[in-house]
C-alpha cells in the first residue's frame, strides 16, 4: 500500500508558503507523500508570475505541483471573491490525494467571524472555519490557532520567501475593507478581538456539533424504507427540528447554510403540499413526491441507455436507484424477454402505452398525470426497451399489459427509486 498523498494549497502568500515549508520538514516523520497545488484565477495581471514563483519554489523542493486553471464567475451574486473562492475549492477538490491543506490562520477565522456575523449568519456559519473537516478529500488547516503575525515571524525566521497580492490593498472588497479598516478601529478598544473572535468559533462550533446530533437523530427517525425522508414524521417535526434537519442535510452536500426566508418557505411548502414539489436552492432542489422527501441535483446528467442482462441487482440511474429481482407472477414475464437484447433509456418521443389489458392504449403525459407525476421527474424515469418486441416497463408507472407476468410465470420486478438523499 503506497503513502497518502497530502496536497498542499499554494497560492504564494506567506501563509500558504509556511505552511508548504512546515509539511515539507514533516514529511520525512510522518511518511506521507507530498504534493503541491496552485489555483490560476487569472483575475489579476500578476497571475502568471505567481504561476512562476510556485513553479520555482517547488522545482527547488523537488515537489510535484498542479497548475489549476479556473474560470470565475464575474457576475455572482454573493461577489467576485465568493466567486473565486467556490471556484478554487471545487477544482481542488477534485485533486486525486488523500488530504488537502490550507494556510489559514487565526486572523483569517477572526475575520471571517465578524463577516458572517455582519451578513446575519446562523451558528453554523458563526462556526466558520473547521481545523479539520471530514469528506471524501479531507480537509487540514494546522496553522488555524496561529496568528499572522506568527506566521510572518515563521516565515523571516526560516528566510522563507513569498509573494503579496496587492488585490489585498483594495478595500471596495468587504474581506479587505475589514482587515484594513474595520479590525485596527475594533483593536483599539479591544485588543484581543482577533483571538477573542476566533475562540468564539470554538464555542459556535460546538453548539453546531450539538445541532448536528440532534439532526442525525431526526434524519433517521425520518427515514423511509428505500431513499429519502418521510413527509409524514417530517411534519411532525417542530418547526425548530425541521429547519435544523433540513440546514444539516445541505451541509453534508457540503452547502453553505441557506438564508432564513429559504428555511421558512421551505418548511411551509412541505406541511402544505398536497401535490408533488420541488423547491429550487442554487444547483439542488428539494423534492417531494408520494410521500418522500429527497435532495437532487437541480441539473442531472440523464443517461443514454444502459444495457441489462436478465441479471437482479441495483444500478444508479439519474441520480436514483434502479433495481431489479426475479418474482413469481409479478413485472415482466421472462418469456416477453425470450433471450432479447434489453436495455434502459429515457422516455422516447410520442411514447404510448397500454398499462391495462381492457383499456386502449395512452400517452406518456396522459399516464403521468392520472398517476400525479410532477414534470421534472418525467424525464429522468427509465424505460425498459426489449429488442423487436418494444417497451416493456417504465419506472413509477409499471409493467405494460403485453409484457405483465400472469399468475404461477416467471417474471422480473423492476423498482426505480428516484432522486438522492
Amino acid at each position: 500500500m503506497g503513502r497518502q498523498c497530502l496536497v498542499c494549497a499554494l497560492s504564494g502568500g506567506v501563509d500558504s508558503v509556511v505552511l508548504l515549508d512546515a509539511l515539507d520538514v514533516l514529511r520525512s516523520r510522518f511518511s506521507y507523500r507530498l504534493e503541491v497545488a496552485h489555483v490560476h484565477h487569472g483575475l489579476q495581471a500578476e497571475a502568471d508570475a505567481w504561476v512562476a514563483f510556485c513553479e520555482d519554489l517547488c522545482r527547488a523542493r523537488g515537489l510535484p505541483l498542479h497548475i489549476l486553471k479556473v474560470t470565475v464567475e464575474q457576475c455572482d451574486p454573493d461577489g467576485l471573491e465568493a466567486a473565486a473562492r467556490k471556484a478554487r475549492y471545487k477544482v481542488l477538490m477534485g485533486l486525486e490525494c488523500d488530504l488537502l491543506a490550507f494556510g489559514h490562520h487565526r486572523d483569517d477565522q477572526a475575520e471571517t467571524v465578524l463577516f458572517r456575523l455582519l451578513r446575519g449568519t446562523g451558528v453554523r456559519g458563526a462556526a466558520a472555519m473547521r481545523p479539520v473537516v471530514s469528506g471524501h478529500i479531507p480537509i487540514l488547516r494546522p496553522l488555524l490557532d496561529i496568528s499572522r503575525q506568527t506566521v510572518l515571524s515563521t516565515a523571516r525566521a526560516r528566510g522563507l520567501v513569498w509573494v503579496d497580492d496587492l488585490s489585498n490593498d483594495d478595500i471596495s472588497f468587504a474581506r479587505n475593507a475589514l482587515r484594513q479598516r474595520i479590525f485596527p478601529l475594533i483593536e483599539e478598544r479591544f485588543p484581543a478581538a482577533r483571538a477573542t473572535l476566533a475562540r468564539a468559533a470554538v464555542n459556535f462550533r460546538e453548539s453546531c456539533e450539538l445541532l448536528d446530533e440532534v439532526a442525525d437523530v431526526d434524519i433517521a427517525a425520518c427515514q423511509c424504507q428505500t431513499h429519502g425522508l418521510d413527509l409524514a414524521a417530517l411534519r411532525a417535526l417542530s418547526p425548530l427540528r425541521l429547519a435544523n434537519l433540513l440546514r444539516r442535510t445541505l451541509a453534508q452536500f457540503g452547502l453553505m447554510p441557506p438564508s432564513h426566508a429559504w428555511i421558512n418557505e421551505a418548511m411551509r411548502q412541505l406541511r402544505a403540499v398536497n401535490n408533488p414539489l420541488r423547491v429550487l436552492l442554487g444547483d439542488w432542489a428539494l423534492c417531494c413526491y408520494r410521500g418522500r422527501v429527497w435532495w437532487a441535483a437541480r441539473a442531472l446528467d440523464l443517461p443514454q441507455s444502459m444495457h441489462w442482462r436478465a441479471s437482479s441487482g441495483q444500478w444508479p440511474w439519474a441520480g436514483g436507484v434502479l433495481s431489479c429481482a426475479p418474482a413469481m407472477g409479478q413485472g415482466v414475464v421472462a418469456a416477453f424477454l425470450d433471450g432479447r437484447q434489453c436495455r434502459f433509456v429515457t422516455r422516447p418521443d410520442g411514447l404510448k402505452l397500454r398499462l391495462n389489458a381492457r383499456r386502449p392504449a395512452k400517452t406518456f403525459s396522459s399516464l403521468c398525470q392520472e398517476r400525479g407525476i410532477p414534470p421534472w421527474l418525467r424525464a429522468q424515469m427509465p424505460v425498459l426497451e426489449v429488442e423487436g418486441r418494444g417497451i416493456a416497463w417504465v419506472g413509477e408507472l409499471g409493467t405494460v399489459a403485453e409484457a405483465t407476468a400472469g399468475e404461477g410465470e416467471a417474471g422480473w420486478l423492476f423498482e426505480w427509486v428516484p432522486g438522492r438523499s
